[in-house]
């Protein structure tokens, strides 16, 4: 719609609890996402780009197309009250966008 959007993805390791939040909205949401799984230290974060297997090389025509800005992670899920506050506010305590040493390829 060529509008700014606030996106917000939350995962919870146990039971796998999954949410996807669009301008502070609630709209989708399911369990049993990776349960279990861990998201280790020493990565890598890739953006915007989709990646078939690890190391599997990129395919430009898959790139996304558009602008992303405010890219936070946190170590734990966001509550409702703190996502509909506008998390674009808030910085991550895991990848803070405005700190965060950030790679631009392509």
């Amino acid at each position: 719609d060529g509008e700014r959007h606030a996106i917000c993805v939350t995962w919870r390791s146990t039971g796998g609890a999954w949410q996807v939040y669009m301008d502070g909205t609630l709209k989708k949401s399911g369990f049993r996402l990776n349960l279990g799984g861990k998201v280790r230290s020493g990565g890598t974060w890739i953006l915007a780009q989709d990646q078939d297997k690890v190391g599997g090389g990129f395919d430009p025509n898959q790139a996304f197309s558009g602008e992303l800005s405010q890219v936070n992670l946190w170590d734990r899920v966001l509550t409702a009250a703190e996502i509909g506050t506008g998390p674009c506010g808030q910085h991550g305590n895991v990848i803070d966008w405005e700190t965060t040493d950030i790679e631009v390829f392509g």
